[in-house]
């Protein structure tokens, strides 16, 4: 078992928080899943950029709660995408899981620290989950912080109790500014999946002009699935079918490292991301199509 402390992307420090407060509760989850699964290995893998949290996790792990020496703390490279689960199984055991598999082709289980600890929590108090810690932060944020939500919470609640804004948000990301989701305004809700609220001013979310691809490749050498980012996204545009499937389009966990990296400005990822409804689009009329020459 994988306990996901990485926590790599900018911004985000809700898990962080949670290792330094929720120790205890951390332990008290992993024991629990270690009995009931019959597992005897567990590894914490943690970025070495959070000392005090290695330290927190160290000292748990070293008590004599965990008889037989099961549980290590393992400080990775501080790096992204180090928190995707391919990734940090790769990291942590060197297994690789295979294209288009699951973790526990890999033998492994991938539990993330928040979910860990509310496993402990839940069969302590009986209480189901109905908060989440977010991270409320980005240069438009007046007083960055992390926050214990009720779910259901309105954003803009939420970002009022952190003193509101310094200046008009710009831009409103549910997560983090590499794999969150753009939101339309703060009258949305705080979800049981969401782990941060990032409000940016307008140089932020001002978005560069694409230009035409100049071939340099460096969205091949970024990309942690070993994909060909520039084909799956020109593939995308043209809503090439063959082409998508053929380079794996489904392999890539849009990371945004391909659009991140690339001197041109393009879009990559957003045109992998439509390459992929398109592939599920496709699927989906496959089945229904197949079901109904049943008929």
């Amino acid at each position: 078992m994988i306990i996901n402390t990485a926590e790599c992307e900018p911004y985000i420090t809700s898990d962080h928080r949670e290792v330094l407060e929720n120790s205890w509760d951390i332990i008290s989850g992993i024991m629990v899943v270690k009995e009931f699964l019959n597992i005897h290995r567990v590894i914490i893998g943690i970025e070495d950029n959070k000392p005090d949290a290695i330290k927190a996790l160290r000292e748990i792990a070293d008590s004599s709660i965990d008889i037989g020496d099961e549980i290590r703390v393992l400080p990775l490279k501080a790096s992204y995408p180090q928190g995707a689960e391919k990734i940090l199984i790769q990291a942590c055991t060197g297994r690789e899981v295979p294209a288009g598999g699951l973790p526990s082709d890999a033998g492994c289980l991938v539990m993330n620290v928040g979910s860990i600890a509310f496993i402990a929590r839940y069969l302590k108090t009986g209480i189901p989950l109905v908060s989440r810690r977010l991270t409320v932060d980005g240069s438009a944020i007046k007083e960055p912080k992390n926050v214990i939500v009720p779910i259901g919470t309105p954003i803009k609640e939420v970002i009022d109790f952190v003193g509101g804004c310094k200046e008009e948000p710009k831009k409103l990301i549910m997560g983090g500014p590499m794999m969150g989701v753009s939101l339309p305004s703060d009258d949305l809700y705080v979800l049981k999946q969401n782990n941060a609220i990032l409000a940016f001013g307008e140089r932020e979310a001002r978005l560069a002009e694409p230009s035409a691809c100049i071939r340099c490749g460096k969205c091949l050498s970024a990309c942690p699935m070993r994909l060909q980012p520039v084909e799956l996204s020109n593939a995308g545009d043209r809503k090439d079918i063959d082409a998508l499937k053929k380079y794996n389009a489904m392999n890539c966990m849009e990371c945004g490292c391909c659009s991140f990296t690339c001197p041109a400005k393009r879009h990559l990822v957003q045109n992998i991301r439509m390459g992929k409804a398109l592939l599920m689009q496709a699927k989906r009329e496959a089945i229904a199509k197949a079901k109904e020459a049943k008929k």
